[in-house]
């Protein structure tokens, strides 16, 4: 332990061990998974895992949004409430990620 006497109290500062990652041990149903994605995908490069994650989580992603709001609006889409706070629809958009 460390004391420093600057301060007014003690201040007493501990050894931490730090916990170094060790990747598990990967099972073969994950690298028969992996191998299939790779060729599904022709994954050559960084930018092609990029691009197949992006096609994987994209639906996923808009569901979980779409759930969201549905929460927070308290009804699901199409639904009519009589509140004045109403869904007026949703536009294409494109979204850079580089």
């Amino acid at each position: 332990m460390i004391k420093y006497k600057n301060h007014r109290r003690p201040f007493i500062m501990a050894n931490r061990k730090r916990e170094v990652y060790k990747p598990k041990p990967i099972t073969e149903g994950k690298r028969n998974l992996i191998q299939g994605l790779l060729q599904e995908y022709n994954i050559q490069s960084a930018d092609d895992i990029q691009e197949a994650l992006k096609d994987l989580l994209s639906g996923t992603i808009q569901d979980m949004l779409e759930t969201e709001m549905d929460n927070h609006l308290g009804y699901d889409r199409y639904e009519r409430s009589g509140e004045p706070n109403y869904r007026n629809g949703t536009k294409p958009k494109t979204v850079r990620s580089k």
